[in-house]
């Protein structure tokens, strides 16, 4: 009973993480001997691989964060991932929405059609921040996800409060950056991308502390 009940819930995820081996396995024979590994900040490639193993960093890097997912509840010293489980599904689900979507992107490039890759990135990792942004409140305290500040994992209200924050000004930030976005260049868009990314992490861990020495 364990295991059906674990897998009706994963099921989506392991479907997804079967996508980009059946995109490759497929599609094997047009790959063409080396694949491009990576793309500098103006949406150049600058790397390549052999088709074998490069283009099976993806789906490996995938099953490692799965993997990662999967032990939360475990190694968890708080063991109190039963009260967002599901929140912690839905997350999942998204990162590996996120991963198959790099994927396609890079088979694509490598199968010779033309892809603004800086864009199609740029614009996927904002949307990663904006609906994770959306699950932040729903998140409990543990050691592994989160903003986990000393003040945010000594304190559930500290923990609860901050995380709140940081939803509106994930989801906030991500929108006002993918409109920063329409307007100017990839290359241009990096360092300001970087900046809000930051921005958006040291604001919710300055507010823990702030919590913490002004307690309600």
């Amino acid at each position: 009973m364990r295991n059906m009940n674990w897998l009706k819930r994963n099921g989506l995820i392991l479907a997804l993480m079967l996508v980009p081996a059946l995109v490759i396995l497929l599609l094997w024979d047009r790959f063409p001997a080396e694949v491009p590994i990576h793309w500098n900040l103006k949406g150049e490639i600058d790397g390549y691989a052999p088709k074998f193993p490069g283009l099976w960093y993806g789906p490996l890097a995938m099953l490692v964060i799965n993997v990662i997912f999967w032990l939360i509840p475990v190694l968890d010293p708080k063991k109190n991932t039963d009260s967002f489980q599901k929140t912690l599904n839905r997350i999942q689900v998204i990162f590996n929405v996120f991963f198959v979507g790099i994927m396609i992107i890079t088979a694509a490039v490598a199968l010779g059609y033309e892809v603004a890759v800086d864009r199609w990135v740029i614009n996927g990792v904002l949307l990663l921040f904006a609906l994770l942004g959306n699950y932040m409140g729903k998140i409990r305290p543990n050691y592994f996800m989160g903003i986990r500040t000393p003040w945010t994992l000594e304190s559930e209200d500290n923990w609860v409060k901050t995380h709140r924050m940081a939803a509106k000004l994930w989801v906030g930030g991500a929108i006002v950056l993918m409109i920063i976005n329409m307007f100017v260049s990839p290359d241009i868009f990096w360092p300001i991308m970087m900046a809000g990314v930051l921005v958006m992490v040291l604001i919710p861990a300055g507010y823990s502390l702030y919590l913490y020495k002004n307690p309600s």
